[in-house]
C-alpha cells in the first residue's frame, strides 16, 4: 500500500515529503484553500481493512463530503497485512441490505394507513 497524493490544508509550511513539494489545488470548489503533494509514493505497513466505495446514490449523499459507506452503489473491503492486499471482497449486497433496513422504517410511516402506528 502507498500514499500517492497527500492533501493539505494551506494554513501553514509546507516542506517537501519525500522530495516534492506541495503545490495549489482546485479542480474542485470543495478542495478550495488545499494544496497537493502529487505522486509521493510513501509506502505503507498498514494492516486492517479498508471500505471503498465507487457510484454514489444521491439520495444518499451528504453535502459535508463524508459519504456513509451504503451510499455507493459499489462497496468492496480491502484486506491488508504490513501494506499488502491480502483480500478484496464485494460487499455491494450487504449495502443493499443496510440501505433496506434504513428505508423500510421512514416508507412504513409515510404511509397513511401507518401513522401513528409503532
Amino acid at each position: 500500500m502507498y500514499i500517492r497524493n497527500i492533501y493539505v490544508s494551506t494554513n501553514g509550511r509546507y516542506p517537501k515529503i519525500a522530495g516534492v513539494q506541495a503545490v495549489d489545488y482546485k479542480p474542485h470548489f470543495l478542495m478550495q484553500g488545499f494544496k497537493i503533494y502529487r505522486n509521493v509514493m510513501i509506502r505503507l505497513h498498514y494492516s486492517g481493512s479498508l471500505l471503498i466505495g465507487d457510484r454514489p446514490i444521491q439520495s444518499f449523499t451528504s453535502s459535508s463530503g463524508e459519504q456513509p459507506v451504503y451510499a455507493y452503489r459499489e462497496t468492496y473491503k480491502l484486506v491488508f497485512r504490513k501494506g499488502n492486499l491480502i483480500t478484496a471482497t464485494d460487499i455491494s449486497y450487504d449495502m443493499v441490505k443496510v440501505r433496506k433496513n434504513i428505508l423500510s422504517p421512514i416508507l412504513y410511516y409515510e404511509k397513511e394507513d401507518n401513522w401513528g402506528k409503532t
